[in-house]
């Protein structure tokens, strides 16, 4: 763990599986906050993005490059309790970058792409 951490890479992701019964320990060798998902982001939301830091952007690369986030996950990799978390992402939500699915447990949140829609119809 130390390693990875020294590294600035994702934590380790632990799946239970439940069929068959398993668990899966996916070691990501990909940084916390790569370029790559900062420009992404740029392109999605405007240079307004550059604003954030920290943990909501950590929220906000993780949504991109895993397609989406939960409390659970942000668990994993920032050390906050699942109380501020759930601030934090409600948050996010008020401020148009995460769009939430479903409701309480089982909640995941997706990037905001129809933002990126409305961003380029204003630039024309």
């Amino acid at each position: 763990m130390n390693a990875w951490e020294g590294a600035h890479w994702r934590k380790p992701l632990i799946n239970v599986l439940p069929r068959p019964d398993r668990v899966e320990l996916c070691l990501s060798m990909e940084q916390l906050l790569p370029q790559k998902s900062i420009n992404k982001l740029i392109s999605v939301f405007g240079e307004e993005i550059t604003h954030l830091y920290g943990d909501g952007l950590i929220a906000l690369t993780t949504a991109e490059m895993e397609g989406c986030v939960s409390n659970v996950r942000l668990q994993q990799l920032i050390n906050k309790h699942s109380t501020e978390i759930s601030q934090l992402l409600k948050d996010l939500c008020n401020e148009g970058y995460l769009v939430a699915e479903n409701k309480g447990r089982w909640t995941v949140y997706h990037l905001n792409l129809r933002e990126e829609k409305k961003l380029s119809k204003e630039s024309f």
